[in-house]
């Protein structure tokens, strides 16, 4: 049970991890496209050349697909690795499951030779007291003739 509650807390700071790992390359994408968007504003007040402006407007919508394209693939790594860490720690919990289930079984089978043992003691000690009574009861039969047995 220790061994378990451990690796889950490992797996809870793992997802910590891959959280703040997304986090700061979402706030570093949006600082990013924030500064090329001033970049283009800084651009089309300075230069009013249509043919520049047309370039660096492609070429702002071409970066654009490249981050968002890296980004998609970033998440696709992150969620793959989420994956391979959930099913590590679903095949690790199943097997300590069935070694937990092997070892309730171990038990449940002692306790009840356990119980037949108690139930046979019992059954023992009552005929033990049952000679012991009719022994004494004909005892006092001979020696005194007060019981009719």
């Amino acid at each position: 049970m220790a061994d378990t509650r451990e690796r889950l807390s490992q797996h809870r700071e793992a997802m910590k991890t891959h959280r703040i790992g997304v986090r700061k390359v979402l706030v570093a994408y949006r600082q990013k496209a924030k500064a090329e968007r001033l970049q283009q504003a800084r651009n089309a007040v300075m230069h009013r050349d249509s043919k520049e402006g047309s370039r660096k407007s492609t070429t702002s919508s071409g970066s654009a697909v490249d981050v968002t394209a890296a980004l998609r693939r970033t998440r696709k790594v992150m969620t793959d690795e989420i994956e391979h860490d959930g099913r590590v720690a679903l095949k690790s919990s199943h097997e300590e499951f069935d070694s937990v289930n092997t070892e309730i079984a171990e038990v449940r089978k002692r306790l009840k030779a356990l119980q037949w043992q108690a139930r046979q003691d019992r059954m023992w000690i009552a005929a033990g007291i049952a000679i012991l009574a009719a022994t004494v009861a004909y005892i006092i039969h001979e020696r005194t003739g007060l019981l009719i047995i």
